[in-house]
């Protein structure tokens, strides 16, 4: 089931059908990302590493360089309401 979400989360935000939630803007504040760097992560090698099934929404791991340092970096963001767009 993981795999198939996966695959619905990563198709919807490739043609640019998601949003990113506050929760995910306090982050990229608070760390330093952007809006690309998130659909990096999701993108890339990926995982889902929970669901919430009670919100429609799941825990993504994904990665993505900053460019300051080179460092990778693990992020965790939400992709939530399984049924409409994503929400990151």
């Amino acid at each position: 089931m993981n795999d198939e979400l996966l695959a619905t989360i990563k198709r919807l935000v490739n043609g640019g059908r998601y949003r990113i939630k506050i929760h995910a803007v306090r982050h990229m504040i608070e760390e330093g990302f952007s809006e690309r760097d998130i659909i990096v992560a999701i993108l890339g090698k990926s995982r889902i590493i929970e669901i919430y099934d009670e919100d429609k929404r799941c825990l993504i791991l994904g990665r993505f360089l900053f460019p300051k340092d080179l460092g990778g970096r693990h992020l965790r963001k939400e992709g939530g309401d399984h049924e409409k767009n994503r929400y990151v």
